[in-house]
């Protein structure tokens, strides 16, 4: 048996069964280095305490240092190993190593951060020629996204790529190291059999015997303490994780069939590891390790992964950065109250009435002068679809600017609601603010006290799931900027009311255009009646009547076009401009169609009169003829003969 002193170190992803496993070494007795170490180490005193602690002491403390999470979905800072924070991180491994190292042969090391900061330690067991032992614990994605998401308020979505980049680097640690590959199924179907498969693969010997601690281990490890369990729909956005979990159970099961899951087994360079059950030939999906002269495919893709991860890190850095200057701001104010800040109340129905409580609300610390996200998950949604969600922008005098609101699907991070502008605000239920400018993309409120309120409008269409709500929000407390605003109100107004006097002196000269059209109108129609009795007179007057009625009907044609060409210009006038005008048109083509009638009655009267003339022009004649028959037909008497008295009478 070799007398090389070893460490065993659990690697996984979070929420992968670090606690169970690590119990059940400390109920056989083993040496761990973890969150409760001192009740491991009875002979140290409290003074050499601080040599030894935790590793999840010095990886907090370590992470602090270079502005990095546990929950970063990223690589770790370029350079992070040559940084002064990762020196006195190494240091205090030593320390550690060393001393656990002179108390015993074996030891083992379970934290969640150890998977990201392995190389400092593989350093420190180089040093003091320790053999590290790996534990890799895999469990399915879909559950470790739910019980992040139950426990730590994490995205399902981001809950994949945590667990993705926990067992990508968990598998680069682990090459060419002796290792075990255990499941969270496994361990809590059947820990003993787990037990030894990692003292028989790993030649670890523990303190007590594993057989005589079988039931302490049994009522310790029970399968109830399974709380998270994956659903047999999953969405299609998490099946590639699904996938590759799967991949890495036939290898392991592969690797079982064929022998090499022996007590020397080793995860070899990931070209070998991860064939092409782990690979593609564009993006291997575990080890970065692969030659380049044999897979340059595999190689260059793998460094687009990380300087792709490495950018990230620079991104949540940069927020996590923000967030810790709001947490300094607000731990250097005696109280909340002291600073700037928002409170969000969710409605409850109490007694069928809706209230606002500070029991269902949330403070969010806000900084000046600087536009910021504000998050709050809701749990119960559906009390939004009928009562408006209360907003208290800012707990003191200020300017507020609100750019959008969305509402945010906690499962796929797919918007299911957004709004902004003049549509997100019930303006009738405001109090204590004061509304400075209103667009479809940003509201300006005044806070005029320190109890100012905003209400959302009700949002029927919400769906009955857990969603985030996002708002984005910028205050300004020096009111310096209110004097602005207000000349720049009133320039606007100034301008608004120019305008509004320019269409007001083009309404007053379309209005005397009107009038001036209708007195035309209304002349033209006595003119008109006038005609009409004057029909019976003679052909002169007809005449006459003629040439006026084509003076009127040139006056007319006048009227017309001015009504057409001032048509475009009333369109934009009042409404009531706009009915005198259709009045105007109506009575125009009414006079049109009498004008037409009255012509018609014209010609005919006229074409009677010539029939008349005619007729007696024939009559005259025909009397002519009858005067010249009645002297041709009367008798010729003598000239000497007088006529006497009777034929004289």
């Amino acid at each position: 048996m070799s007398t090389q002193k070893k460490c065993v170190c659990i690697l996984g992803s979070p929420h992968s069964g670090f606690s169970l496993l690590n119990g059940c070494f400390h109920i056989l007795e083993s040496i761990s280095v973890g969150d409760d170490s001192r009740r491991f180490f009875p002979s140290f005193a409290k003074e050499d305490f601080e040599l030894c602690q935790s590793a999840s002491l010095i990886h907090d403390s370590l992470s602090r240092d270079i502005n990095f999470s546990w929950d970063f979905l990223s690589n770790l800072p370029r350079n992070w190993r040559k940084t002064k924070a990762a020196a006195i991180c190494t240091k205090r491994i030593d320390k550690i190593i060393k001393k656990v190292s002179e108390n015993s042969d074996q030891f083992i090391i379970a934290d969640l951060l150890l998977a990201r900061f392995f190389p400092l330690w593989m350093d420190v067991f180089n040093e003091y020629d320790i053999e590290p032992l790996c534990v890799l614990l895999n469990r399915h994605p879909y559950e470790v996204a739910l019980s992040l998401h139950a426990r730590e308020s994490i995205p399902l979505q981001n809950g994949h790529i945590l667990w993705y980049i926990y067992m990508r680097d968990s598998f680069l640690n682990c090459t060419n190291l002796r290792h075990c590959m255990l499941t969270f199924d496994g361990l809590l179907a059947n820990p003993i059999h787990a037990l030894h498969v990692i003292s028989k693969n790993l030649d670890v010997e523990f303190s007590r015997p594993i057989e005589k601690c079988k039931e302490i281990i049994l009522d310790f490890v029970r399968p109830d303490l399974k709380t998270s369990v994956m659903s047999h729909e999953i969405d299609s956005m998490f099946e590639p994780y699904s996938w590759l979990y799967n991949q890495m159970r036939l290898l392991k099961a592969k690797n079982h069939l064929q022998g090499n899951v022996t007590q020397f087994s080793r995860i070899p360079h990931s070209s070998e590891f991860v064939s092409n059950e782990l690979a593609t030939q564009t993006i291997p999906l575990i080890g970065s390790h692969t030659d380049r002269s044999l897979h340059p495919e595999a190689f260059y893709a793998n460094a687009m992964i990380d300087n792709l991860l490495s950018m990230l890190c620079g991104f949540e850095q940069r927020e996590r950065s923000m967030e810790v200057k709001k947490q300094r701001q607000l731990l250097t104010t005696q109280t909340i109250e002291a600073h700037p800040h928002a409170q969000i109340y969710l409605p409850q129905i109490t007694s069928g009435e809706v209230c606002y409580t500070d029991d269902h609300s949330e403070k969010f610390l806000i900084v000046p002068n600087e536009w910021q996200t504000i998050k709050i998950p809701l749990r119960n949604a559906s009390h939004l679809r009928d009562n408006s969600l209360r907003i208290d922008p800012l707990h003191s005098i200020g300017i507020v600017h609100i750019s959008s609101c969305r509402f945010i699907d906690e499962a796929t991070g797919s918007i299911v609601f957004q709004e902004s502008g003049s549509k997100l605000f019930d303006l009738s239920k405001n109090d204590g603010i004061a509304v400075l400018q209103m667009t479809e993309d940003k509201c300006l409120f005044l806070s005029a006290r320190r109890d100012s309120k905003l209400f959302l409008f009700p949002i029927p269409s919400l769906p009955d799931k857990p969603l985030f709500l996002e708002i984005w929000i910028k205050v300004e407390l020096r009111l310096e900027a209110l004097s602005s605003i207000i000349n720049t109100n009133n320039q606007l107004i100034h301008s608004y009311k120019s305008k509004i006097d320019s269409l007001n002196d083009r309404a007053a000269y379309q209005d005397k255009l009107l009038t001036d059209s209708m007195q035309n109108i209304e002349q033209l129609t006595l003119n008109y009646n006038a005609a009409l009795e004057n029909l019976d007179h003679t052909q002169q007057e007809l005449d006459a009547s003629r040439k006026l009625l084509q003076e009127y009907s040139d006056s007319l044609i006048d009227a017309e076009r001015n009504a057409v060409a001032s048509h475009h210009e009333k369109e934009r006038l009042q409404e009531h401009a706009r009915a005198r005008e259709q009045e105007l048109s109506n009575s125009v083509d009414a006079y049109k169609l009498e004008l037409k009638a009255a012509l018609e009655a014209l010609k005919k009267h006229a074409d009677s009169l010539a029939a008349a003339v005619q007729q007696i022009e024939q009559l005259r004649q025909e009397n002519e003829k009858l005067k010249a028959t009645a002297r041709a037909v009367a008798p010729v008497r003598p000239a000497s003969s007088s006529p006497s008295k009777n034929e004289s009478s």
